[in-house]
């Protein structure tokens, strides 16, 4: 599975400007792809993955990220950074809250999937997220949703 890796890592580097490493049994994310600053859309679904590092943060040009069905408790604080970031899918996790720089992403993200996921509330600043043309919550359970109402 590394040397599939390798290859894939090598003949992204150029030019290509997508990564899909979906269902590859990734516990963690290679320090190495934090090279891949053309990269647009990163495909990392159906992993292992816990954690996201800020060496993500190397890649200015990512608008797309899929993280659904991995083995995330916590929101990755890193996707907080990213200042083109239209499209995340991290369905399917174990996520309990936003953190509050999720804020950040107000004015570049479009769409968010949330959805199947252990969300206790909705963070106050949902309601200023104005670039938010897709929100798809499906069976996440709010426990004080109506705390907020």
């Amino acid at each position: 599975m590394r040397n599939n890796f390798v290859c894939r890592f090598e003949s992204e580097r150029e030019n290509k400007t997508t990564l899909v490493l979906s269902k590859q049994g990734l516990y963690e994310i290679p320090a190495r792809i934090g090279l891949l600053t053309n990269m647009t859309r990163l495909k990392l679904d159906g992993n292992h993955l816990t954690y996201i590092p800020f060496i993500i943060t190397n890649l200015i040009n990512l608008e797309y990220i899929n993280l659904k069905s991995n083995d995330f408790t916590e929101f990755p604080e890193a996707l907080c950074c990213m200042r083109k970031l239209s499209f995340l899918d991290i369905s399917n996790n174990k996520i309990k809250e936003l953190p509050e720089d999720f804020g950040k992403l107000k004015i570049t993200l479009k769409a968010f999937n949330i959805s199947n996921n252990r969300l206790q509330k909705v963070p106050n600043y949902f309601g200023e997220m104005n670039g938010l043309k897709i929100l798809r919550l499906g069976t996440t359970f709010f426990f004080n949703l109506f705390v907020m109402i």
